[in-house]
């Protein structure tokens, strides 16, 4: 929930649809604890969780790029990872 709640706070510096991406967070930060709770829908949104691990290799990306390292091993590497995960 800690992320997501983060990424919300920086949610106007993305390059994309703002309100389907609050949407996506809020629906998560919401039912994640309800089914965590309850017992439901573990299992969907445990896949749901893992669909969101390539994030961290997506951001690096970012961050390399934007500091001008597209050509060293560590951004090929994070490429690797990102794909594998994605």
């Amino acid at each position: 929930i800690g992320y997501m709640l983060y990424d919300m706070l920086v949610i106007d510096t993305w390059e994309t649809d703002v309100a389907l991406m609050a949407a996506h967070h809020l629906f998560a930060i919401t039912l994640w604890p309800i089914s965590s709770n309850l017992g439901y829908y573990q299992s969907w949104v445990l896949w749901f969780l893992s669909t969101e691990v390539s994030s961290i290799f997506l951001a690096f990306r970012w961050m390399l790029s934007e500091s001008d390292r597209k050509r060293t091993p560590a951004y090929a590497l994070n490429g690797l990872i990102f794909t594998g995960l994605f």
